[in-house]
């Protein structure tokens, strides 16, 4: 199951890149990278439901969702609060919802790492690359 949501993404994902400019490997369109990626999401399908086809043993194992959860949950707040709120604090948010995903975690790491994920984000997507996001809201 994992190996058909998976290449239904990547099909998905190659389908959304066509639609815009593909370009060339030398002059890339947005459409490259988008349909790159989902042809290899497509061909890790295929791997892994080989890999799971040539094993004996059937394993079925839950969903987890406390992964799942945090890490939607994270995603949607950066999502949500990135316009009003700015990049720093909707950063902060997604990295403390995802890091909640996983149990018994150090909190000064987490923090510490946060903060660092927070402003190389911050240079490499607003600095570097001129994404227009303000740091602190508008």
């Amino acid at each position: 199951m994992p190996a058909v949501l998976l290449a239904l993404t990547g099909v998905g994902v190659a389908l959304n890149g066509y639609n815009f400019k593909i370009g060339s490997l030398t002059a890339m369109g947005p459409g490259f990278m988008p349909l790159v990626l989902g042809m290899g999401l497509v061909l890790l399908a295929l791997l892994l439901f080989w890999t799971a086809w040539n094993t004996a043993e059937e394993t079925v194992t839950a969903l987890p969702m406390r992964p799942l959860l945090f890490v939607g949950a994270g995603m949607l707040s950066w999502y949500l609060l990135i316009d009003t709120l700015g990049f720093f604090p909707a950063s902060l948010a997604q990295l403390l919802l995802c890091s909640c995903a996983m149990p018994q975690q150090l909190w000064f790491k987490q923090t510490l790492l946060m903060l660092v994920v927070a402003i190389t984000g911050y240079g490499l997507f607003v600095v570097f690359l001129g994404v227009p996001v303000s740091p602190f809201g508008s």
